[in-house]
């Protein structure tokens, strides 16, 4: 299992995609300009069971990303398996 920490440089996108038997909420990762013309950008992925809980969620760590904090996150592949917020910040 891989682990990251991520901010809001890193995070470009939160996006919520319909799959086939769910959504996710993907992380798409890219440097900022003027590096982002020499980088290679990841989606990172979180399954959810239903649209509003996945909006619910997108809201709240872009919330969280944009006040500065960071998120760990601990991948299996491109799906993050666990994340991990600041209790004391949320």
């Amino acid at each position: 299992m891989d682990e990251r920490i991520l901010n809001r440089k890193q995070v470009s996108h939160i996006v919520l995609e319909t799959r086939p038997g769910g959504y996710r909420i993907t992380l798409l990762l890219s440097e900022r300009f003027p590096y982002s013309y020499k980088s290679k950008s990841a989606p990172f992925f979180i399954r959810v069971s239903d649209a509003k809980s996945g909006l619910e969620l997108a809201e709240k760590l872009d919330a969280y990303l944009e006040r500065g904090y960071n998120i760990r996150i601990r991948l299996n592949g491109s799906e993050i398996v666990e994340y991990e917020l600041d209790e004391s910040i949320e």
